[in-house]
């Protein structure tokens, strides 16, 4: 009897060789499928243990010391006070993907199952599935083409007389952009799968239901639906197991976030002429921006370039921008002592600046323009002053590569100075050249 046994387990291990071998073929077909779900799927998942250490980009992932304690990132980003409204955020605009998106597919695969010309059917089916190939860099660029500021629907309203509005930027109309443009791309794809099961209903239910004097309305409620109800619950059921992830590509795409972060945008002060210059905010972006100096709110900016009530003391002063649909941008900048034309002085391609309170200034001066002339030191990089105060332009050149004849005397009567220093403001002076 054992020896029998013995037999037919290795006539079935034979058997199950034969099979292997008799379909050879169809399991080197799968070679590429299964390398595809090992290198990309299962290969990358030691990157997880990444959570656990204390990463340093120069020893890698497996050479980086294990952090200490073990959960040390996962309370600094429980402590981060941003963590909170991500999360919930994630989780509402999860939620209002699925409560938006998952009908739509349902209602569409319904209304196209009554369709009884099939071409007219099939070409509908073709228009509606589309938009699930384009990727969201492409979707993102027809949102833009369409809702920017210089965008169709813009250009309509200002070549009607009206005024234009940034419908990528107003955080009111952001997110219903985004869960109408996820309609559109995914509801014609998801229906596929409801037209499937639609298609595997006997066809004997409908007649028997005819026979009965149901109607088309009746027919799709009493019978096409409860056919494809499971269907719909199995997809819910997956969709939600989706909702960490649902929405970051076309938030991406779509959204116009940029500047982000508060050293995106940058404001400087001059109190020589009471001048407040914010940079980084789009043109489209000042109708829900505030500007506030020492908590005092400043308006009427023009190109970036407010007037203030008066001259500010020197010193520190907080300017805090704030656009609607970035996070909060704070800039602290110094306010320069006066400057005026008598503080500079040109004489025989040599600048000087002679008041005393820009000693520190001229110390850590970053950039010189001269009538739109970017200048630099004989070397890229070094400084533009001397230590006390001047700069021969007879070694200074543009950055353009131009010779020394950017700032020649008395080319012009006046001439435009621009002078950049890390953390102070951006002065502009104008000033005239010696006789």
């Amino acid at each position: 009897m054992a020896k029998e046994h013995a037999m037919i387990e290795s006539g079935r291990r034979q058997s199950l060789g034969k099979r292997i071998w008799k379909n050879r073929w169809v399991y080197l077909f799968l070679l590429p499928g299964i390398a595809f779900v090992l290198l990309f799927c299962y290969g990358p998942m030691y990157g997880l243990v990444v959570a656990f250490k204390d990463y340093k980009i120069s020893k890698g992932i497996l050479g980086s010391p294990w952090a200490n304690p073990w959960y040390n990132n996962f309370a600094m980003m429980f402590k981060d006070k941003k963590f909170n409204a991500a999360f919930f955020n994630t989780i509402r605009m999860g939620l209002a993907y699925i409560i938006t998106g998952f009908p739509g597919p349902i209602i569409l695969a319904l209304l196209l199952n009554e369709l009884r010309n099939r071409h007219y059917k099939n070409t509908l089916q073709v228009i509606y599935t589309f938009p699930n190939f384009l990727s969201w860099v492409i979707v993102g660029g027809l949102m833009t083409t369409i809702f920017a500021g210089e965008g169709v629907i813009n250009s309509l309203i200002r070549a009607s007389g009206g005024q234009t509005y940034g419908f990528l930027t107003d955080k009111g109309l952001i997110r219903p952009l985004l869960y109408a443009t996820s309609i559109w791309k995914g509801t014609g794809w998801s229906a596929i799968l409801y037209l499937a099961g639609i298609a595997g209903i006997s066809p004997e239910l409908y007649e028997a239901a005819e026979v009965d004097g149901a109607n088309r309305f009746h027919k799709m409620w009493y019978i096409t639906w409860p056919e494809i109800r499971s269907t719909a619950v199995i997809l819910l059921i997956l969709a939600f197991g989706g909702i960490m992830s649902k929405g970051y590509e076309d938030y991406s795409f779509v959204v116009q976030t940029k500047p982000a972060y508060a050293n995106d945008i940058t404001a400087s002060l001059a109190d020589d002429n009471a001048t407040l210059t914010v940079s980084g905010v789009a043109d489209e972006d000042w109708a829900n921006t505030t500007v506030t100096v020492d908590g005092s709110e400043v308006t009427g900016f023009e190109g970036g370039v407010a007037a203030l009530d008066s001259a500010l003391s020197v010193g520190d002063h907080k300017v805090v921008v704030t656009v609607d649909t970035y996070r909060d941008n704070t800039a602290t900048v110094t306010a320069m002592s006066a400057m005026t034309a008598d503080d500079i002085k040109l004489e025989n391609n040599t600048l000087t600046i002679t008041d005393d309170d820009v000693a520190t200034f001229i110390a850590n001066v970053s950039g010189v323009s001269v009538n739109g002339e970017n200048l630099r030191g004989s070397e890229l990089g070094s400084a533009i002053f001397n230590e006390d105060g001047t700069v021969n332009f007879e070694g200074v050149v543009s950055s353009h590569g131009n010779d020394t004849t950017v700032f020649p005397n008395g080319d012009k009567e006046a001439y435009e100075l621009i002078i950049t220093s890390a953390g102070y403001p951006v002065v502009i002076l104008t000033t005239t050249a010696a006789e």
